[in-house]
């Protein structure tokens, strides 16, 4: 009987991985990179994706700092479910694209907008969907022992092969475009009111430089990014105890990088800093009040 059990274990096994690696159907046609798949890419492509599912979606939900203290607001509350199954088939159809026959910039707006489409689509099934109360992401837990957030769940399989929030974040960003690492920060969005804005339209080619400037200017000139208290400065984990390598690994480097952003009022108070004494984030949900996101529609 155990050995029965095995073997049924053993073929049910087989078939999920059959199943997994035949979700999605496209395979690599460039040259492969000794590095790993998401290295792969074709710089002579003019072949561009289509994001206007996300993009319509951010024009309809999306509020731009509407409470004044630099976040950027989703009105989960109020989302049809028909926008929501568009995003979420937006994700699917990505998912679906030989992403490594397309050039970088490409690469780099899809990767970002799936994160951020898949992170929304998350939240929206959970708080309006199921109406799970739900007041942080950190409620939402994702596989694996003692993990904290969804950030091991699966977003997406692209080539066979499953990634997560995570994988996309810190093994896709932040390693395969690690030429453009420091502002990778201003283009992913954790659903979190700590978190850099999430853009007000989808990620392309050719506008993911100034979305990532625009979220860059308006996270460090809000009290999410830094403030200064009796003349010391914290910042967001984002900048100290999380990424501080990506922008530049010491407290001067951080400092410097928010003078090229700061406002002048700003820039002055920064001005003759040396460390950062402390750092903070906020969790909860950028989730916008339904009463006042009805009046302040766009």
């Amino acid at each position: 009987m155990d050995t029965k059990i095995w073997l049924c274990a053993a073929v049910a096994l087989a078939f999920a991985l059959v199943a997994c690696k035949h979700e999605n159907q496209a395979l690599v046609q460039t040259t492969d990179d000794p590095r790993g798949i998401w290295f792969v890419n074709d710089p002579t492509s003019t072949a561009t994706i289509d994001h206007s599912v996300w993009d319509n979606f951010l024009l309809k939900y999306h509020h731009q700092n509407p409470y004044g203290d630099g976040v950027n607001m989703i009105d989960c509350d109020n989302v049809d479910l028909d926008d929501f199954q568009a995003i979420q088939d937006y994700v699917r159809g990505l998912a679906k694209l030989p992403i490594g026959e397309y050039n970088r910039d490409e690469q780099y707006a899809y990767w970002m907008n799936m994160y951020n489409a898949a992170i929304v689509s998350m939240v929206v099934d959970r708080v309006v969907v199921k109406g799970i109360p739900t007041g942080s992401v950190l409620q939402i837990r994702g596989p694996g022992f003692n993990v904290v957030g969804p950030w091991l769940k699966r977003v997406a399989v692209v080539y066979g092969k499953p990634v997560s929030f995570n994988d996309i974040e810190h093994y896709i960003l932040r390693v395969a475009f690690i030429d453009m690492e420091m502002l990778v920060h201003y283009g992913i969005n954790c659903a979190s009111m700590g978190c850099p804005p999430i853009a007000a339209r989808a990620h392309t080619a050719e506008n993911w430089r100034d979305n990532l400037i625009e979220g860059a200017h308006q996270y460090i000139n809000s009290p999410h990014g830094l403030r200064i208290e009796s003349g010391q400065l914290y910042t967001s984990k984002v900048y100290d105890s999380w990424f501080k390598e990506d922008f530049g690994g010491t407290d001067a480097a951080v400092i410097a990088h928010f003078m090229e952003y700061a406002e002048p009022a700003l820039a002055e108070q920064l001005a003759g800093m040396t460390e950062i004494a402390g750092d903070h984030y906020d969790w909860r949900l950028n989730r916008m009040d339904s009463d006042t996101a009805v009046s302040q529609r766009q």
